[in-house]
């Protein structure tokens, strides 16, 4: 309660003119009455005057504007001493009400929460960044409502942990990890798994390969298709018929497989070796007859006889295979053998 003698003022005013609301209630005997109501001007002026000694019960200010008022109280006694009722002056947001009982104020908004109390803001923040207002501290609800605000304007950013390389660990019950998206571990070594399930039945390696020195491990896996070429070793061309020429590849960690057909539509004065090169990948080292590569042949139409038998071997640190006959307890070359319709059917596998 605010005790005026006979002749003492209530005092007040706000940042415009004509839009706040004031109450005043007090008490004359033991009856409460209204003892004042109008409008705050911007400049400080009198909103009651004591006619006897009184106890104004409360100050009720209403922001009627649509946008923040500072309001301001003060008493003036009839000596002349002039006091704050309130420390600061009180920023009421458009539609806000201000209750003062003498002791505490008390800030209520537009659907009758309390928003603030003594000089704790609902609107602002003792930093002033928000809103401009530095010289009141915010309450609970404005430093929640601008998190909100910030957390729905600012798209979040993943960044992939750094894993590191864990000396020795078990990675189990790994049963919240997300249902549909991409889990990548990228770890120098580990961690042991006993199994791994993969829903979509898929390993995917890189388009090149990164090999490993472990026998155990498994680098590489592509399919593909590539064209052959029959080339004559002496003298003579080959032309492949270009419709029945496409092989197809796998090849898995070191080996690659292929097979297919391949079938020639013109031969030229074939003479010496036959070879059929354009492999998809080199052979690994090694310069004899070595055991690089195991391949089967089942030819047609050749210019030999149906009891020559063709077969096919492999040089190490090359893309082609060698072809040659086996006839009558001799090997030979086989570029003669070759004409027009001349076909293989191939199947076989190498290492690189």
């Amino acid at each position: 309660m605010i005790a005026l003698d006979n002749g003492d003022k209530i005092r007040g005013y706000a940042s415009a003119a004509a839009v706040v609301d004031y109450t005043l209630h007090g008490f004359v005997g033991t009856a409460v009455t209204q003892l004042a109501d109008g409008q705050l001007a911007s400049l400080e002026g009198d909103l009651y005057t004591a006619g006897a000694a009184i106890g104004v019960a409360t100050v009720v200010l209403v922001n009627t504007d649509s946008v923040a008022r500072t309001v301001n109280l003060y008493s003036l006694s009839v000596g002349g001493t002039k006091r704050n009722l309130l420390p600061v002056a009180v920023s009421l947001e458009a539609g806000y009400a201000l209750y003062f009982d003498g002791v505490s104020a008390v800030v209520v908004s537009t659907s009758g929460g309390i928003v603030s109390s003594g000089q704790v803001s609902d609107v602002a923040y003792n930093e002033g960044t928000w809103n401009g207002v530095s010289t009141i501290a915010p309450s609970k609800n404005a430093v929640r409502d601008v998190m909100e605000l910030k957390a729905n304007l600012v798209s979040p950013s993943f960044t992939t942990p750094a894993l590191g390389t864990p000396s020795a660990c078990v990675l189990t019950n790994c049963t919240g990890l997300p249902q549909a998206g991409v889990v990548g571990l990228t770890v120098t070594s580990g961690p042991t798994f006993d199994h791994i399930h993969l829903t979509s039945g898929q390993v995917g390696f890189p388009a090149t390969a990164v090999p490993s020195a472990d026998p155990n491990t498994l680098d590489d896996y592509e399919e593909g298709t590539f064209n052959v070429t029959f080339t004559c070793g002496t003298s003579g061309t080959i032309t492949m018929l270009a419709a029945a020429d496409t092989l197809e590849y796998t090849k898995i960690g070191r080996e690659v497989i292929i097979h297919g057909q391949s079938e020639a539509v013109s031969v030229s004065s074939p003479v010496g070796t036959l070879t059929m090169g354009n492999l998809p990948f080199t052979s690994g080292a090694g310069t004899e007859r070595s055991a690089r590569g195991s391949f089967s042949l089942r030819s047609s139409e050749l210019a030999v006889s149906a009891a020559t038998v063709m077969q096919a071997w492999m040089v190490g640190g090359t893309t082609f295979i060698y072809i040659e006959h086996f006839a009558a307890g001799t090997i030979g070359e086989a570029a003669a053998d070759m004409k027009a319709n001349s076909n293989f059917s191939f199947g076989g596998s190498y290492f690189i």
